[in-house]
């Protein structure tokens, strides 16, 4: 997804999350690649401005409420961070293999109308990939590309 040289910022509210992925990042031997924000969008950008520049994003992975999914990407397109080649991934699920009662609705309404309504009618639709383990739904992510 990441061109070689692009850097990966993790924006994570929990402090204990940002710490566990920080580990993993870690482990993985990515330090140099992935860094770890401690925060919401909102608060961390300017650190992120200041570490890594302004300018669109090559990818953004919305993983967090689906209610706060639209309101991140209208900030980060007010801030020149989204244009026509980000492409915009969101992860449905509530956690890994929780139970499809449990899940995340799949479909935010209005987040979903706004993308449709800014790809226009030659880009309508989405692509979702779900991957599982035995029954479980572990990651579903949603892509859309070149909807600002």
């Amino acid at each position: 997804l990441l061109p070689k040289g692009t850097p990966l910022v993790s924006v994570e509210i929990e402090p204990l999350f940002a710490a566990i992925a920080s580990k993993v990042v870690e482990h993985a031997g990515l330090r140099d690649v992935v860094s770890v924000e401690i925060g919401s969008v909102l608060e961390r950008l300017p650190a992120i401005q200041r570490k890594h520049g302004d300018g669109p994003l090559t990818t953004l992975l919305l993983d967090h409420k689906v209610s706060e999914f639209l309101p991140d990407l209208r900030f980060l397109e007010e801030k020149a961070f989204i244009d026509k080649h980000t492409k915009v991934l969101c992860d449905w699920n509530l956690y890994p293999g929780s139970a499809e009662s449990e899940q995340a609705p799949r479909v935010g309404q209005q987040f979903m109308e706004y993308l449709e309504k800014r790809a226009g009618a030659e880009q309508k639709g989405v692509r979702t990939m779900r991957h599982m383990l035995g029954d479980k739904e572990v990651f579903t992510v949603s892509e859309w590309a070149g909807v600002v």
